[in-house]
């Protein structure tokens, strides 16, 4: 009886997100901050000994929107009870929420993750970019520990956080500056670019596959 506990005492893990955009990739664009909000997150992992353990939030669930930037702490969402264990696989799952976007400027009516940037032309004016992901979308994500390498140890009495990064230096290091020379500049009284699924189409396709491909959940 004494394994069997040892194996299902719980550890605290908390889940947070946070921008990964610390050093300048390109010159001409920089992102700093972005608001997301969840409908569901789902947990997948696999332990040397012990059985697997999934489980997913309760559906419907209001996470409520959350704001994140580019400071190392990275911002609470949640927090879950894992069992203990050595976990040589473990994904998680994210379905975005509909965030309220009546206070930005861009035109897209429905989001679930908006990351916001400053765009430098060719001329030195600085425009901002709104990457505005449709609340439909989520993300599936192999975690890793701080190294990338190995298990992922969960044990008991410690408290640990699994932060979702979004990695805007891959995301745009394969984007070139004629991208945004070419992107469709909607100028109300301000001058701004949207990237969505209803502005810069095209942009908006490639961006969401790197973000989607990119984004890492980190253990520590």
């Amino acid at each position: 009886g004494c394994e069997k506990d040892e194996l299902t005492k719980p550890v605290k893990v908390n889940f947070s997100v946070e921008l990964n955009s610390g050093k300048q990739f390109q010159n001409y664009i920089s992102f700093n901050k972005g608001t997301i909000s969840f409908s569901k997150i789902t947990f997948e992992g696999n332990r040397t000994e012990g059985e697997g353990i999934n489980f997913e939030t309760k559906p419907g669930f209001d996470f409520g929107s959350f704001q994140f930037d580019t400071i190392d702490t990275g911002t609470l969402i949640t927090h879950f009870d894992i069992p203990q264990g050595v976990y040589s696989f473990i994904k998680w799952g994210v379905k975005f929420a509909e965030l309220d976007v009546s206070s930005y400027d861009f035109e897209a009516e429905t989001a679930g993750l908006v990351i916001e940037g400053l765009y430098t032309t060719v001329e030195g004016v600085s425009i901002p970019v709104f990457i505005v992901v449709n609340s439909f979308e989520g993300l599936e994500i192999q975690a890793t520990n701080a190294s990338g390498l190995g298990n992922i140890t969960f044990a008991d009495e410690k408290t640990y956080t699994a932060t979702l990064q979004f990695d805007m230096n891959y995301v745009f290091s394969s984007i070139t500056k004629e991208s945004f020379e070419n992107a469709e500049v909607e100028d109300d009284e301000l001058s701004f670019i949207e990237i969505s699924s209803g502005s810069n189409e095209t942009l908006y396709q490639l961006v969401l596959f790197r973000i989607q491909k990119s984004a890492k959940i980190i253990i520590e």
